[in-house]
């Protein structure tokens, strides 16, 4: 067999529970899987977890998968529990954002029903809130409904707001 090298090597992202002896047990792992550790790196380092990105050299891509494997078979280690504690935490908060401004698009949506299905549409059912707010003020002469419905859309996009940025990471 030959021996490993940079030429197979491969970046694992590993989170595993903070206490100690557990980096050892993931480079034992490494190890025993026949990889050769090049470099760890910390990305984060909490009270109850951490997550490291560890370089290792394998002799092959068939090796770099053996070694993978050694690795999500350790207990605190998992494929599962990396998706669920790395993965998506990561990309939360751009979730987040995109469906706070298709909360925002919906609701400002008004001029498609106008031109597309010449107002409301068949009994109304193009109607939007902004629509709506506009023919209560101009069709109906009914100023006071519209304002309500633009407090209403004011409250429901701020409750919206709020949830986005009670949900953000706090960043230092």
């Amino acid at each position: 067999m030959s021996s490993p090298s940079a030429q197979f090597s491969l970046t694992l992202r590993v989170e595993f529970d903070r206490r100690p002896g557990m980096l050892g047990v993931v480079a034992t792992a490494i190890g025993d899987a026949g990889g050769s550790i090049g470099d760890i790196e910390t990305v984060e380092l909490g009270d109850v977890k951490a997550v490291r990105e560890i370089t290792v050299d394998a002799t092959d891509a068939e090796h770099g998968e053996a070694i993978a494997a050694a690795v999500e078979a350790i207990d605190g280690a998992s494929l599962l529990r990396r998706v669920w504690t790395v993965t998506i935490p990561q990309t939360r908060l751009i979730l987040s954002l995109m469906f706070l401004i298709q909360v925002v698009a919906t609701m400002q949506l008004f001029i498609e029903p106008l031109i597309l299905a010449g107002g409301a549409g068949v009994q109304d059912s193009t109607t939007s809130v902004v629509y709506l707010m506009y023919q209560h003020a101009f069709r109906q002469n009914d100023l006071n409904g519209a304002a309500a419905l633009g407090v209403m859309l004011l409250v429901v996009l701020a409750g919206f707001s709020a949830l986005y940025a009670r949900l953000s990471p706090k960043q230092d």
